[in-house]
């Protein structure tokens, strides 16, 4: 196979057509309105991947979901992973279809998003445990197809100049992801302490409760970017590497008259993308097979090292942002309680622990619906606008700074205010070091930017799901890691959470360029 695929706009043109560079064709293209959806579309997708991971973990506690589904302690667990688990098998599996001659970007995004939206409108009618786990197992599921493809999808539609600000600017929609949950939990969920609200669905034979409503609710951006996508084409890059080339240099074409509004003919004639294509070889081997073909590439040279290093990151990231999150609503409902005394965050979390251990499980004829405790989406909630800020921030800086630079001066930062946590006795403070702690978190957009830089188009998706499978499987260690350590030996963990993003801090500064 030739290294650069030429794209002929008339193939009975027999003059000599000198091909313009991809990145140069999309320069042509310009960003205008065309792009304003496009991130809009995406950044709602990234926005829906962290609503639909997140948002059962507002109503686990209402004691109202408890008794009217009868939750054990361990149900409640099952619960909490379910679309997390989801999320961890099927990450490879998407990546694959969405870099296949029979997938596509696009395709697989609005299939995945499309049976997420249906499976999230299920959970909320779930008549038993067992239905609401394996349907929020499902929307784990579809929904993983959305995350990674959909960084992959926005790259390959703008230039390398704006790629990456572009890419942060979607970010920002995580960060509305995280005061979104919140939001509607505070405005609805709060709202029982005033009136109980629910209706009765004869045909299902179901009392539509205040969590029911929640959980529907949060299907709507899902269902919003359902609607979006058929207004949005398929990557041209994927198609290049496919080999389609007038439907890619079609789209491109479009493109540049939605962004300009003129009459005047699409520049660009022919097309060069200059990466190595070797997908006819892989045709005559089965699905299976063909799912190795495509993935070896990532463990060997010379991506094996790209791949060593991109996953180590974001485990990293993962495991002390996600892993701690799990536990910070706890924490700092104990903190408040204890703004006026002179304790660490170790000496509370010993305090929380041991109260815990006193709760009893409640009797039947005590389960009835109690007034909802609103910290808890007030602190989320100002968390979640405080990270908005930081992505924002990171996507007017990150050209200037540059993506591995900024990266790792984000892992610096916040691994030395990881390991003053422990250490610090002032409540102020300590909500301050811990909100920049969880700013790892926001790092995930500036990685993935690297990533898409990294890897070659036919392999991008699989690439990035594969990176950030490996990031969630650090967050679910990482929230195990939490578990075992945080009363016997709550310095250590902060400590060595440090030691990780520091780490990740040197590799960051020292991944290759393309």
């Amino acid at each position: 196979m030739e290294l650069d695929e030429i794209i002929k706009a008339d193939p009975s043109e027999n003059e000599e057509i000198l091909p313009t560079n991809y990145d140069d064709a999309l320069n042509e293209v310009g960003v205008g309105k065309f792009h304003a959806l496009l991130l809009l579309t995406c950044g709602l997708c990234l926005m829906t991947t962290i609503i639909e991971t997140l948002n059962i973990g507002f109503v686990i506690p209402l004691i109202e979901m408890e008794c009217e589904l009868d939750l054990t302690l361990s149900q409640k667990g099952i619960l909490n992973g379910a679309a997390f688990v989801g999320v961890v098998m099927s990450s490879f599996f998407w990546g694959f279809l969405a870099d296949w001659k029979r997938g596509g970007r696009h395709k697989i995004m609005h299939i995945c998003v499309s049976a997420a939206f249906i499976f999230s409108v299920m959970s909320s009618l779930s008549i038993n445990i067992w239905i609401l786990i394996v349907t929020r197992f499902f929307v784990g599921f579809f929904i993983s197809g959305v995350a990674a493809n959909t960084y992959a999808y926005l790259a390959e539609f703008h230039c390398e100049k704006n790629r990456a600000k572009y890419m942060s600017f979607a970010g920002i929609f995580m960060a509305f992801a995280l005061t979104f949950c919140p939001a509607v939990g505070w405005l609805i969920l709060t709202f029982q302490n005033i009136a109980k609200i629910s209706f009765n669905i004869p045909l299902v034979g179901l009392t539509y409760t205040i969590w029911r409503i929640f959980l529907l609710i949060c299907a709507v951006p899902s269902g919003l970017v359902t609607f979006l996508m058929f207004f949005l084409p398929e990557s041209p890059k994927f198609l290049l590497a496919q080999e389609k080339h007038e439907e890619a240099l079609k789209i491109l074409r479009e493109v540049y008259h939605r962004n300009k509004k003129t009459d005047r003919a699409y520049p660009v004639t022919t097309i060069a993308l200059n990466e190595l294509i070797t997908r006819r070889e892989y045709e005559n081997f089965s699905f299976f097979q063909q799912i190795w073909k495509q993935t070896n590439p990532l463990f060997k040279s010379p991506l094996l090292m790209k791949t060593i290093k991109t996953s180590f990151v974001m485990f990293s990231l993962f495991s002390a942002s996600s892993g701690f999150f799990l536990w910070t609503p706890d924490i700092l409902n104990k903190l408040h309680e204890y703004n006026n005394e002179n304790f660490t965050v170790c000496n509370v979390i010993d305090e929380v622990m041991k109260m815990k251990e006193l709760n009893v499980t409640l009797s039947n004829e005590l389960c009835h619906v109690t007034p909802v405790d609103a910290t808890i989406y007030k602190i989320t909630f100002m968390m979640g606008a405080f990270f908005s800020i930081i992505y924002f921030v990171n996507g007017v800086i990150i050209n200037r700074v540059g993506k591995r630079n900024l990266l790792g001066a984000w892992f610096v930062l916040c691994g030395v205010a990881g390991g003053l946590i422990p250490w610090t006795a002032d409540y102020y403070k300590i909500i301050f070091l811990m909100l920049i702690f969880l700013t790892c978190g926001v790092c995930g957009s500036i990685l993935s930017a690297i990533l898409v830089d990294l890897f070659p188009t036919n392999i991008r998706a699989i690439s990035l799901c594969f990176v950030l499978m490996i990031g969630r499987i650090g967050a679910v260690i990482g929230s195990i890691f939490v578990s075992f350590m945080i009363v016997a030996h709550c310095q250590l963990m902060f400590g060595l959470f440090a030691a990780l993003l520091l780490v990740s801090a040197l590799i960051s500064v020292l991944l290759p360029g393309k």
